[in-house]
């Protein structure tokens, strides 16, 4: 049985993927994800990844990587740079995903479940009751796919950034609202960083790496409306310390169609 057809008017808009941010890089020879104190950006677009190099410092080079399209990086000496939420900036996230060696196997919301079976036309989704409630054990992780729009580079997409936390799936879709809010009111800019963070429970303590989102006004200046693109003479306000919503680091999408399927 093929697609059933869907009425032009009803297929989900997105706009094109740029590249992605990441706060780790894979240690040579084992293939493992070390965690970096600065934010490292990835894409197949070398022009772009030189505008990010001119904003935020750094050096752009060739990058190889099996399970990944991108064919340039650039690791940054900074931990924050300014973003633009776009539309739908969590792409229908937070949701559970699970992935194997062949990439995504299964997305679900905790009632149901999609994965991919065959069909003439290449693999396509189909639904079925959520399989963790049915095993009575969760071994898909919670998903969480930041998409955002860095405002020194050309406009051909956005750059994502994605973490399988719980407190990103509790905490981050609140603070992508607040800021889409205050973005429809005339606020300049975002501010995206990563933060390193110390948590111990039940006597054992970890350490990692802490994606966070946050604006770059100070909350007089949010509640005066000072933070706004008429702001004087067209200058924005200075980068203060943002209110925040943490999330743990991670790493990749949520498409909904198997040709852009996310890296595991």
């Amino acid at each position: 049985m093929g697609r059933p057809v869907i009425p032009i008017r009803d297929i989900a808009r997105r706009l094109p993927e740029l590249g992605r941010i990441k706060d780790g890089v894979k240690v040579a020879g084992k293939g493992q994800p070390k965690a970096i104190d600065t934010l490292r950006f990835t894409s197949q677009d070398p022009k772009a990844l030189a505008q990010v190099a001119a904003e935020l410092g750094g050096e752009v080079v060739a990058y190889k990587d099996p399970k990944s399209t991108d064919t340039h990086e650039l690791i940054t000496p900074v931990s924050e740079c300014r973003v633009i939420l776009p539309p739908d900036p969590l792409g229908g996230t937070p949701m559970y995903e699970l992935y194997s060696g062949g990439g995504r196997e299964r997305w679900c919301d905790g009632v149901t479940c999609e994965q991919w079976r065959k069909g003439p036309d290449g693999p396509e989704p189909f639904e079925v009751d959520c399989l963790c409630a049915k095993a009575g054990e969760l071994t898909c992780r919670p998903t969480i796919h930041l998409s955002v729009i860095l405002p020194f580079t050309r406009l051909g997409g956005t750059w994502r950034w994605t973490t399988h936390s719980y407190n990103a799936a509790v905490e981050l879709p609140g603070m992508v609202e607040a800021i889409q809010s205050l973005q429809a009111k005339g606020l300049t800019r975002g501010v995206l960083r990563v933060d390193s963070r110390t948590q111990t429970i039940a006597g054992v303590t970890r350490n990692f790496k802490v994606p966070v989102l946050g604006v770059d006004a100070t909350a007089d200046e949010l509640a005066s409306g000072q933070a706004t693109l008429g702001l004087g003479s067209g200058a924005a306000p200075a980068i203060a310390t943002p209110e925040v919503a943490a999330i743990e680091a991670g790493g990749t999408p949520t498409p909904r169609e198997p040709h852009s399927a996310a890296d595991p």
